[in-house]
């Protein structure tokens, strides 16, 4: 999705999930419309859950969708497209590093 389409998004609502595991709290995951020319309207669940006083009803968000599937979409933020492959390369170089040394 990184290189895919972009556009504007608009959070419409939220669905809480249960986390699993002992804890069990409430997450709250994002439902987000989008449009692009060439696939029309779209909407969909983010995977990722988020603040709903942080981002009420009616944030415009920017999107990243897959041109080939646009239903593949999630909100384009840093931490949400680029955080967690960020940390697995420090994470694993730290590991070759490690070995390296061994």
């Amino acid at each position: 999705m990184s290189t895919g389409g972009r556009a504007q998004g608009e959070i419409t609502g939220y669905v809480a999930r249960m986390q699993s595991g002992r804890a069990g709290r409430i997450m709250y995951m994002p439902k987000v419309r989008y449009g692009s020319l060439h696939h029309g309207e779209r909407e969909f669940v983010s995977r990722m859950s988020a603040n709903p006083e942080r981002w009420p009803v009616g944030t415009r968000l920017p999107i990243a969708y897959s041109t080939s599937d646009p239903a593949a979409a999630e909100i384009a933020t840093f931490a949400r497209m680029w955080l967690a492959p960020l940390v697995f390369w420090l994470f694993a170089s730290a590991l070759i590093v490690a070995a390296l040394k061994a």
